[in-house]
């Protein structure tokens, strides 16, 4: 169960507070540590001042001090970029739950660009902390470098989902909550990262599918959305009279308030579409809000099959004549 914008952030910025509120009591108890250590020195009759003047002891102040400030910026940047996360992701505070929809860019870019903020401050922390233990980056870089060209060849596969990912990416091909067919799986977009997206279809299946293995994005709810019928009348009825109650279906379906907020225009007639060997094919379209299109076009079937059996219009089946009797014996 998703939590309002408000107690979501409530809860975000309480952990915060609590992870600030541990690193200042940990400070604190070390500043009264120091204090203490140095009333010990001076019951014992150690030298206080040559040892507060020691080049040695002020250089692992220093450090230490360089460690916990970047460690307590390193934490405040996680809790900080999570927080902004659980904001744009979570509905305002009084607005019910339902009825909030973040944009889809959105949920799509905000935990990508959590995930690599949280890699780069993390390793940018972690070279800080080494360089102020006196350990020497440059070979670390180095071979960090050398590392990740290794593995870049053994996994040419990833390269290549990370690339294609990238592409889909700026060119907005899809996003979470899209309802797309991908490698001839459709299904609605419930994560995408830069290795792969993860479908969920119709009977509620989850799907992976590696970014490299997408050469084609059918994405079937972008902007708007179309529901297209093929419609089958017998022969023998009026054409004309079928597309009038077809117009007068649609009309009377835009006019409902429960549907008609959702259809964009009124729905079009295309005409006929093709012979059957039992019906004319009458095709008809309707442009739809979003991810709609499939509610639309199921209300419309319902009322156009109700107001068909009213007005006498036959929708034939297709029918295959059988001959009933003993086969004719041949001389």
């Amino acid at each position: 169960m998703r939590l309002s914008r408000g107690a979501g952030l409530k809860d975000e910025t309480a952990h915060t507070s609590h992870s600030l509120a541990t690193l200042l009591g940990f400070v604190g108890r070390g500043m009264l540590l120091l204090i203490a250590g140095i009333g010990l020195l001076e019951v014992w009759g150690v030298p206080v001042a040559w040892v507060l003047s020691s080049p040695t002891l002020w250089q692992i102040v220093k450090r230490t001090v360089v460690i916990g400030v970047v460690t307590g910026v390193t934490v405040f940047v996680i809790r900080a970029s999570r927080l902004l996360t659980t904001y744009l992701l979570t509905p305002p505070a009084g607005q019910p739950v339902k009825s909030y929809q973040a944009s889809r860019k959105v949920k799509t870019l905000a935990p990508l660009v959590q995930t690599f903020m949280q890699v780069i401050v993390i390793f940018v922390a972690a070279l800080l902390v080494l360089e102020q233990l006196g350990i020497n980056t440059g070979p670390v870089l180095a071979g960090a470098g050398i590392l990740g060209l290794a593995v870049g060849f053994a996994s040419q596969s990833l390269i290549k989902d990370v690339i294609n990912g990238l592409f889909i990416l700026f060119e907005d091909s899809l996003s979470v909550g899209d309802v797309v067919k991908l490698h001839n799986i459709s299904g609605q977009v419930e994560k995408f990262t830069l290795r792969a997206v993860t479908l969920r279809d119709v009977s509620g299946s989850v799907h992976s599918i590696p970014n490299s293995a997408i050469d084609t994005v059918t994405n079937m709810t972008k902007d708007y959305s179309r529901y297209v019928l093929d419609i089958g009348v017998a022969y023998g009825e009026d054409i004309e009279r079928a597309v009038a109650l077809l117009k007068e279906i649609g009309d009377d379906l835009r006019r409902d308030p429960q549907y008609g907020r959702d259809m964009l225009e009124p729905m079009e007639v295309m005409g006929v579409e093709r012979f059957t060997e039992s019906a004319v094919v009458i095709r008809v379209r309707l442009k739809t809000h979003a991810m709609q299109q499939w509610r639309i076009g199921r209300e419309f079937n319902r009322r156009m099959k109700k107001v068909f059996e009213e007005q006498g219009i036959e929708v034939p089946s297709p029918q295959r004549p059988l001959q009933w009797g003993n086969p004719v014996a041949s001389n």
